[in-house]
């Protein structure tokens, strides 16, 4: 992969879970303020959300929108047909998709309108839902949990799962616990089919993790590897921490 502009990772990552010089990025701001013009203010800058809208809004906001559903629809209608279509797809979760659809597809979800994912290709709706978490205003583990969690490495395995089980069960919202949740059990039906797919546990932890969790300042590259070895510890252990 190769991009122009640190902020054309974006698409992708966390830039800030990335400890990047600060001479990287003062040679990244020269070349912006050289080569592209000031970017203009969006439309979404301007305006409030729509009722239908479902990128880039709280998980609260989503579930009062539609009718008390705990599970946004664009995160059902991604994971249903990955359950169908996807599970044995070689890769899926790791293959990028073209970011102008991507976009364009966001657009429509947030319109409310109607899409049918089998016109698409199958990476498609597994970048959207990576896009879905990447996106939400604050990440689903919560900045708030974020320092507590990067505190469990230093437990042993057994330790470890008793801490996390108790942190997501009294610590986490209702509506990230559930989603969570969801989420998280697919991606075992994922793993569960690594022979075929080739996306392990750990494969999926690195793939996920930085899409779950990151702070909101600056991490290193350290935090990143406790981000995934926290999340590959969600996917080994799912039926041992998500008991409600």
């Amino acid at each position: 992969m190769y991009v122009n502009y640190l902020h054309e990772l974006r698409k992708y990552i966390h830039i800030d879970q990335i400890n990047i010089p600060e001479r990287v990025r003062e040679h990244d701001a020269q070349l912006i303020e050289k080569h592209q013009p000031r970017p203009a203010r969006t439309a979404s800058q301007d305006k409030p959300a729509l009722d239908t809208q479902q990128f880039g809004v709280t998980l609260k906001f989503i579930k009062e929108q539609h009718g008390g559903e705990v599970i946004p629809p664009v995160v059902k209608q991604c994971v249903e047909f990955l359950k169908e279509h996807g599970l044995e797809v070689e890769g899926i979760f790791r293959r990028s998709a073209n970011a102008h659809l991507i976009k364009e597809m966001q657009q429509k979800f947030n319109e409310g309108q109607e899409i049918d994912l089998a016109e698409y290709d199958i990476n498609i709706p597994a970048v959207l839902l990576k896009s879905f978490l990447r996106e939400l205003p604050e990440p689903i583990m919560t900045f708030e949990l974020y320092p507590k969690l990067m505190n469990l490495h230093a437990l042993n395995k057994d330790a470890q799962i008793v801490e996390a089980q108790k942190l997501l069960l009294t610590e986490l919202p209702e509506e990230n616990y559930f989603v969570l949740k969801y989420i998280l059990e697919f991606i075992t039906w994922v793993a569960a089919k690594a022979d075929l797919n080739m996306m392990t546990a750990l494969n999926l932890a690195i793939v996920f993790g930085p899409n779950l969790i990151w702070s909101r300042n600056q991490a290193s590259i350290a935090s990143l590897t406790q981000i995934n070895s926290f999340t590959k510890l969600l996917i080994d252990h799912f039926e041992e921490l998500f008991t409600k």
